[in-house]
């Protein structure tokens, strides 16, 4: 990098850091990823506040999940729900009603990504898993 374009110990918008060697910006890239990790460990996933998808116990299973094509929905209060599902930005791509206690659903056309299977029971619950398509 730095034989390429000579810009070691120069400022370039918008690094915050500026090593005057090469062993200086590894130093500081090594820690700076080290203290990035550790941030994210402690304040991603685990300890996030509630996103509206239930982390209580799941009346709902799915598999396989990630999944190249078809999904199964599984559950007792599955028949008559509303099964629907929605892209990352919230879009219904997709909406069936389960009649019985499982379902199988076809993903083929989708692109590769997380997508998120909402069910809404009949008794009123919903609950909402996330689906990767690989």
């Amino acid at each position: 990098h730095f034989t390429k374009w000579p810009i070691l110990g120069t400022y370039v918008w918008p690094n915050n850091f500026i090593g005057n060697t090469y062993e200086e910006e590894m130093n500081y890239l090594s820690s700076w990823l080290s203290a990035r990790i550790s941030w994210m460990d402690a304040n991603m996933f685990s300890s996030c506040p509630d996103f509206g998808i239930a982390e209580e116990v799941q009346q709902f299973a799915i598999y396989p999940n990630p999944t190249t094509d078809m999904v199964m929905v599984q559950g007792n209060e599955l028949s008559g729900s509303l099964v629907t599902i929605l892209d990352f930005s919230g879009k219904q791509l997709l909406s069936v009603r389960a009649n019985q206690s499982s379902k199988m659903l076809d993903l083929s056309s989708f692109s590769s990504g997380v997508y998120f299977l909402k069910i809404r029971a009949q008794n009123g619950t919903t609950e909402t898993i996330k689906v990767i398509k690989k």
